[in-house]
């Protein structure tokens, strides 16, 4: 009895404060604002600035090695990146794949990206206990994974939690 009050408890907690997070989250968020910056380390150390990427149409993806969903969608991902890496996207602009992993530990998301395919270079993780707490996830509203933004070439949101299906119609409408 103990411990179904123990889990009860722990479980209201845990709503409260998805709850509380949510209502804090960036009011920013949407179609045609500014793309909240993402400074980091990348995977192989390398120092990264979301800013860097300006000029180039950018796929941010948010994801977790631990979640089924992500991990479900990843040949979609992965799909999208190859379709469009070498895209003529018009005035120059290119195409370029972000992805964020989020999660609890600094083990084993890189193994998973191995595994996954996911060959791009700006690859990139937030280890935080939970995904609410994740600063890189905050700005951007995130609180589930995954999800995905997609960035015009002058740092706007194109797309704000797009399906595949609405990311690609906008990259088609855009390529030469």
């Amino acid at each position: 009895m103990t411990m179904n009050i123990r889990k009860y408890i722990g479980l209201t907690l845990a709503l409260i404060c998805v709850s509380m997070y949510s209502c804090m989250s960036p009011s920013g968020i949407e179609v045609g604002a500014p793309t909240p910056e993402i400074t980091s380390l990348l995977a192989d150390g390398s120092e990264f600035k979301l800013s860097q990427l300006r000029g180039d149409y950018v796929l941010l993806d948010f994801w977790g090695s631990w979640c089924p969903p992500c991990i479900r969608e990843s040949p979609q991902v992965v799909a999208m990146y190859d379709r469009y890496k070498d895209a003529d996207l018009g005035d120059g602009a290119g195409f370029e794949m972000v992805s964020v992993a989020l999660e609890r530990t600094d083990d084993g998301w890189q193994k998973a990206a191995k595994r996954l395919r996911m060959t791009w270079p700006y690859q990139l993780a937030d280890v935080s206990r939970f995904v609410v707490t994740s600063d890189i996830a905050g700005d951007y509203g995130v609180i589930e994974v995954p999800a995905k933004f997609l960035i015009a070439p002058d740092g706007t949101l194109l797309s704000v939690k797009g399906s595949f299906q609405e990311i690609r119609k906008i990259l088609d409408s855009k390529q030469k």
